[in-house]
């Protein structure tokens, strides 16, 4: 879902995402001038897989002649960042409620996009007035402003 007529209210919530960091902000601003204010940063040290440490993949016998087989090396990788995206959706749910926010901006990389799109709860969802996918986890606050005016 992107829709690109959507504008921040004052006191939306943004979510900006991506693997191993994530960023929720509030609008602060008006809808033709957004000014964005950090309320939670969340970060997660996730190496690739092969920097993890891990094992060879074991191996099975397939049948009862010689023949073996072997298991799938794991991505360890993409299993904490599927991790970190439930992290942030429970996070996202938890902040909602306690804000009583009815709209969200959610501003991540396609992957976490994804992600989060089968984490989030069925209330959390129906909040979510737009989705961009940028990964503006490392940029600044005005260059997300920006972003965010122009859709």
């Amino acid at each position: 879902m992107t829709r690109t007529d959507v504008r921040l209210h004052q006191g939306d919530f943004v979510l900006v995402a991506d693997g191993g960091k994530a960023l929720l902000l509030t609008n602060e601003g008006t809808p033709a001038a957004p000014r964005l204010r950090t309320l939670h940063v969340v970060e997660i040290d996730n190496p690739p897989t092969h920097e993890q440490g891990v094992e060879r993949p074991g191996h099975f016998d397939k049948d009862t002649s010689s023949r073996r087989g072997a298991f799938e090396a794991a991505d360890l990788h993409a299993a904490a960042e599927s991790r970190f995206a439930a992290t942030i959706a429970q996070m996202l749910a938890r902040e909602c409620t306690a804000a009583g926010t009815g709209r969200i901006m959610i501003v991540a990389a396609p992957r976490m996009l994804g992600a989060l799109r089968g984490m989030m709860s069925d209330g959390v969802r129906r909040k979510v007035v737009a989705e961009i996918d940028a990964d503006l986890t490392n940029k600044p606050l005005d260059a997300i402003e920006t972003l965010i005016s122009k859709h």
